[in-house]
């Protein structure tokens, strides 16, 4: 696959599918990335918070991630 393969197939707006065993929430910060328009696409302020409360539910769930306060 060229990069002008990878080009067209991203300006028909084809993402890589979810892998099976990926969180969908994961995936959707993924899809959000990728989104076509860059000042639609979240800051890295933005991930931080979608990542931290990420981590925040599976602390609850599981008990087993900290999250660091740097």
């Amino acid at each position: 696959m060229t990069r002008e393969d990878v080009l067209a197939f991203l300006l028909e707006e084809n993402r890589l599918k979810k892998p099976s065993n990926m969180n969908e929430s994961l995936y959707e910060i993924m899809l959000d990335c990728w989104n076509p328009a860059p000042e639609s696409r979240p800051n890295f302020e933005n991930l931080e918070k979608k990542f931290r409360a990420f981590i925040e539910v599976r602390n609850e769930m599981y008990g087993y991630v900290e999250a660091s306060s740097t």
